[in-house]
């Protein structure tokens, strides 16, 4: 059986409509010389208007290609490959980050251990997610000066 992970399969009778939508085309043109309006080609296939304009508007159903499938010969690249990842960080922004982080670091190593460690909880700022490993007087009000 052959990968398919990245396919995309299109319902059977919606290929026959685009195909029997070509050919009802070619031969409007060959006949009258000029291309059928959306609501011609739907009148005569029976189907609503805004079916044919998806299927018209499409890239074709025939013209699909695999998110696999290389691009040209040199390159080597897949078409998968040159669609962008919504979900990456980019580089500019990593860095922006990692300096903000260091510069509110600073500044909470300027304050006492439990106002430090309210502040991080408070606003994230710790990678530690775990409330048990901070001490029970941060969330009672104790005062740990004495």
């Amino acid at each position: 059986m052959t990968d398919t992970a990245s396919d995309i399969r299109v319902p059977a009778h919606t290929t026959a409509l685009a195909y029997r939508v070509s050919v009802f085309v070619d031969e409007y043109e060959k006949e009258f010389n000029s291309r059928p309006s959306v609501e011609e080609i739907a009148e005569m296939m029976c189907v609503s208007v805004s079916t044919i304009q998806e299927i018209v508007n499409s890239s074709g159903v025939r013209s699909m290609v695999s998110l696999d499938a290389m691009i040209g010969d040199e390159d080597g690249k897949k078409i998968l490959e040159t669609i962008p990842d919504e979900n990456v960080v980019s580089p500019d922004e990593s860095i922006d980050r990692e300096k903000i982080l260091v510069a509110i670091s600073r500044c909470l190593d300027r304050l006492s251990p439990r106002e430090e460690q309210v502040l991080r909880l408070r606003f994230g700022v710790s990678d530690v997610q775990d409330l048990n490993s901070y001490p029970e007087h941060l969330f009672t009000g104790e005062n740990d000066n004495g």
